[in-house]
């Protein structure tokens, strides 16, 4: 791929020299596919095509099923590629995000001192940690520390969902409201927690948040406001990462995305049994599920999952098709993004990006998204997509009637996508918080 002749490029060559930039990120997208370590990794992609001495640190689940590495090891190659290193944390605790082995950290150590970089841009610090960023600056005393957030773990322990234990949105976490969650842990804990999470990202030297939903959840929850900046985030684009046509019915719609329950399947499955009891509705109506992790998903989700399976020729019959496709990775996407018109994002927590947005409109498509969050920031309602409310799965029904056959509201919000910039334009935007 050729790095776009920009000035942006000419600063690129004057400074690559002198420039060492260390990406760390949770998983690496060819371990498990998912939006954080995808982005992540297209940085990385980016900098080293800039001509950057760019590195690529994921921390792995400790409790990774796969085989990547022999016992023992804390930092290793990954496949023989050039610059790319997995990390495998000991005795890390998930509450906190610390590593309570010493060893662990030792050898961490003598990675940071060996890559030696003057920017360490952290896009998770799940699994990495906040003693990485402690480490980086004490053995780093100079190197430019960018913290990269990309979801709300550090607010919520509630796998930073912003979800209470009954499923309600939560709009901010205290020790109180988090104790409810967790009655096993008292509110002490909670105080105790943020303190120490706090401690750690005061020595950071910027955050990035890729919407400004988000990056105001963490000024609300005690990051200053002038040591963070909103920067969308990128999308490489692959070949075949094109506008695509629409069906002549524009009738088919797509879920892409995990089986679990934040992502709101559930609200589809019971849109789809609306549809067949409403006689106004013309018929067919296709809903493509595009995903997998199921068993991650809550055993109510997988009930509801197992049921309309089961239904499906049932559901055909009444003129909903439900397709279920499995798992798809990025090479796979164009050609599931054809089966489709319309991309349903029934999401039930708030979101904080959704990269299947940006998907959908690379692809030409349009979308339908809760009204919530970092959803109703990207896409603006009878613009470039559309709104329901969330958990509605009498308003997702209304919505997928009012879209489907309907060419002229396809075009018109079709026509009015955004630009979704790349993973160039993203490392371009980070500029100033680099410091060149």
């Amino acid at each position: 791929m050729q790095v776009p002749l920009s000035k942006f490029y000419y600063l690129v060559v004057l400074w690559a020299k002198s420039m060492k930039i260390l990406y760390v990120s949770f998983l690496h997208p060819a371990v498990a596919p998912g939006g954080a370590q995808q982005i992540a990794y297209e940085m990385f992609e980016a900098a080293t095509e800039a001509k950057f001495e760019a590195s690529f640190l994921a921390a792995i689940d400790p409790n990774n099923p796969l085989k990547l590495s022999k016992p023992g090891a804390v930092i290793t190659g990954f496949e023989g590629r050039p610059h790319e290193y997995l990390f495998f944390p000991q005795n890390y605790k998930h509450d906190t995000f610390q590593i309570n082995d010493e060893r662990t950290l030792h050898f961490l150590s003598e990675f940071l001192q060996d890559i030696a970089p003057s920017v360490v841009h952290i896009h998770h610090y799940l699994f990495a940690s906040t003693d990485l960023i402690v480490l980086c600056k004490k053995v780093l005393p100079s190197a430019k520390i960018v913290l990269h957030l990309h979801e709300m773990l550090a607010i919520c322990m509630k796998d930073g969902q912003m979800l209470t234990s009954d499923r309600r949105l939560c709009y901010a976490s205290s020790p109180v409201a988090c104790h409810k969650c967790f009655p096993e842990s008292d509110p002490d804990f909670f105080f105790i927690r943020k303190e120490m999470i706090q401690s750690a990202f005061r020595l950071v030297d910027h955050f990035v948040a890729p919407t400004n939903f988000l990056m105001n959840r963490y000024i609300d929850w005690g990051i200053d406001k002038n040591r963070i900046t909103a920067i969308p985030n990128g999308t490489k684009r692959d070949a075949g990462f094109r506008p695509q046509g629409r069906s002549e019915q524009v009738n088919r719609f797509g879920f892409f995305g995990q089986i679990v329950d934040n992502k709101g399947l559930d609200v589809i499955f019971h849109a789809a049994l609306s549809l067949i009891k409403d006689p106004s509705v013309r018929r067919p109506i296709v809903i493509d599920i595009n995903g997998s992790n199921l068993r991650f998903a809550s055993p109510r989700l997988k009930s509801i999952y197992e049921e309309y399976r089961v239904r499906r020729d049932e559901l055909a019959t009444a003129g909903v098709e439900i397709n279920f496709l499995g798992e798809y990775d990025r090479a796979g996407l164009a050609a599931r993004m054809a089966r489709v018109d319309w991309v349903l994002v029934p999401s039930v927590w708030w979101e904080t990006w959704a990269l299947v947005v940006s998907e959908a409109w690379l692809f030409g498509k349009v979308p339908i998204v809760s009204n919530l969050g970092a959803l109703s920031e990207r896409v603006e309602h009878l613009k470039n997509g559309l709104h329901f409310d969330v958990g509605s799965s009498v308003a997702l029904a209304q919505t997928i009637k009012s879209c489907a056959y309907n060419a002229a509201l396809h075009e018109k919000l079709g026509s009015a996508a955004p630009q979704i910039i790349d993973n160039f334009k993203m490392l371009e935007l980070h500029q100033p918080i680099y410091n060149f």
